[in-house]
């Protein structure tokens, strides 16, 4: 019997936690609605952003060559790699990812601006580097019925898009590093058919371009927004609940809350390498 008490206090606790945690949730929404509650971001770039090819980085002794000859393989085994300028990238993220932050309500301040001058609840965020990886992989086709193990196999192309961020970067005791990754890949969609005693391939096949270097950009500023628009929620939430509560809060495109009890649409947290 008292263990089956302590089971029920124990459930309505966490229910009145839980209950307690959405309250505080639809609070931190509307402050964001107000520009004497939002939160306040300070953003600064280190300007890094890194161009990486994964069929260069497998050439052995690659960089001990002459340009001519560096020139000539990356033009063969490359796509994308040579032709992205990467300033464009890094100016198209900056913009994008100021752009959609302002949207979710926080108010931002950039390079411009001094720290000491901003009141309020403020957080800082320095972008400390990005990296935009062109890579090849093998994808697949299979059968179009399940009694055929027909498989066609594909090497498609791929952009990956990844992001360094420093979470208070200006603060020893609190200090975070957080990583975003997000990629695209050739679209290759259909399936294997045997007809007539012969296997066919039927498949729609498109492949990616520079210009899809810069929509990705974009795309992952916006991302890097909404990611950090969670961040920023499940933090207010631990703050204001001591941690007690038990879901992971997010956001959607269309500004829903969803919860669940495992972390989604968030960044990953690296550790830090003093």
């Amino acid at each position: 019997m008292k263990k089956l008490i302590l089971a029920v206090i124990l459930l309505s606790a966490t229910f009145t936690a839980n209950i307690q945690a959405q309250e505080i949730v639809k609070r931190f929404l509307k402050n964001q609605e107000t520009t004497s509650k939002n939160e306040i971001i300070y953003i600064t770039y280190d300007d890094v952003i890194i161009l990486t090819n994964d069929n260069i980085n497998r050439m052995f002794g690659f960089e001990s060559l002459d340009e001519e000859t560096k020139k000539e393989l990356t033009q063969k085994y490359t796509r994308i790699y040579d032709k992205v300028n990467k300033d464009e990238v890094l100016n198209i993220y900056k913009k994008g990812l100021v752009k959609e932050l302002r949207r979710y309500g926080f108010t931002i301040y950039q390079q411009a601006y001094k720290v000491n001058k901003i009141t309020g609840r403020f957080n800082t965020l320095n972008v400390s580097q990005i990296e935009l990886e062109e890579f090849t992989r093998i994808d697949s086709l299979n059968a179009k019925y399940y009694t055929d193990s027909t498989v066609y196999y594909k090497t498609v192309t791929g952009l990956r898009f990844n992001v360094w961020l420093e979470y208070n970067f200006a603060d020893t005791t609190s200090r975070q590093l957080l990583f975003l990754s997000h990629e695209i890949t050739d679209e290759f969609e259909g399936f294997t058919e045997e007809i007539d005693g012969e296997v066919y391939a039927d498949y729609t096949y498109s492949a990616l371009t520079p210009n899809d270097a810069y929509t990705l950009s974009n795309n992952v500023a916006k991302l890097t927004a909404r990611y950090m628009y969670n961040f920023l929620l499940n933090k207010y939430v631990q703050e204001k609940t001591g941690n007690s509560h038990q879901y992971h809060y997010s956001i959607g495109e269309n500004k829903k809350i969803k919860y669940s009890l495992y972390k989604t649409d968030t960044f990953e947290e690296l550790p830090i390498e003093e």
